[in-house]
């Protein structure tokens, strides 16, 4: 008999923190503190980017989208420094210690509401000369948008474990049925329903608000025979606007 487990979680999100004295940098970055968000295309496929700054640290949430949803991304935490006097005004991301360090250098502009990125390319790469060739990214600044408290975060580059805010469970015989379910992250309603409706066929499908949530999928190891499967599934929320592991889940993105 092949178990199915669905369930909503939280994400909590984690980044680094660097205490600072009131100098101009300081003061650059309470100026860029809140949720600044590009503008994908609305049609075809793009990529997004969500940038947090708050207290000395920068939540980087880069995705795919298509037609202007969302598809599937990645968060990234960092700790952040600026230099507003530098020209162009600089601006360098750092997470992770030793051969895991990740160092994003990068130049941008502050007008107002607009904030214009450009980082090296890679780990560890070249800050650029300015903004022609660097493939910079646009962001408006979300005056809407809930500002995490990065301030209570814990160490960048660390998972944290996460309980899910919903459950779902059940059994399915046919282990081919089992095997629908995707590995990779659920993230438009209509792929949603085809997997519920293959697992649990005619029950209602639950609302998933894929603005803000995903779903995720995993398949356990197998308890009895080589021949069954059992298949574990549960979602996890987005800070902000962010992957999961193998589970059919729901997230949150806000």
């Amino acid at each position: 008999m092949n178990h199915i487990l669905i369930m909503v979680c939280v994400v909590v999100t984690v980044g680094p923190g660097l205490g600072r004295a009131a100098d101009p940098a300081e003061q650059e970055l309470k100026r860029l503190e809140g949720v600044w968000a590009s503008a994908p295309a609305k049609k075809g496929r793009d990529r997004g980017h969500i940038i947090v700054f708050q207290g000395g640290r920068m939540l980087w949430r880069s995705f795919e989208t298509r037609d202007g949803e969302p598809v599937i991304g990645h968060d990234e935490l960092y700790e952040v420094r600026v230099d507003p006097k530098a020209t162009p005004r600089q601006i360098t991301a750092t997470r992770g210690d030793g051969d895991r360090q990740d160092v994003r250098r990068g130049i941008y502009e502050l007008d107002g509401d607009t904030l214009k990125a450009a980082f090296g390319s890679g780990l560890d790469g070249e800050r650029p000369k300015g903004f022609e060739g660097a493939h910079p990214v646009t962001l408006t600044r979300d005056k809407h948008a809930k500002v995490p408290d990065l301030s209570k975060a814990g160490k960048a580059d660390q998972e944290t474990a996460i309980e899910p805010t919903a459950k779902w469970f059940g059994q399915v015989a046919d282990k081919t049925v089992a095997e629908q379910c995707p590995e990779k992250p659920i993230t438009t309603a209509a792929e949603f329903e085809k997997v519920w409706k293959a697992l649990r066929g005619g029950e209602a499908v639950p609302k998933v608000d894929f603005a803000r949530e995903f779903a995720s999928s995993t398949r356990p190891p197998a308890r009895s025979s080589p021949g069954s499967s059992s298949r574990s599934s549960r979602a996890r929320r987005w800070t902000g606007r962010s992957p999961p592991r193998r589970r059919l889940a729901r997230r949150s993105r806000d």
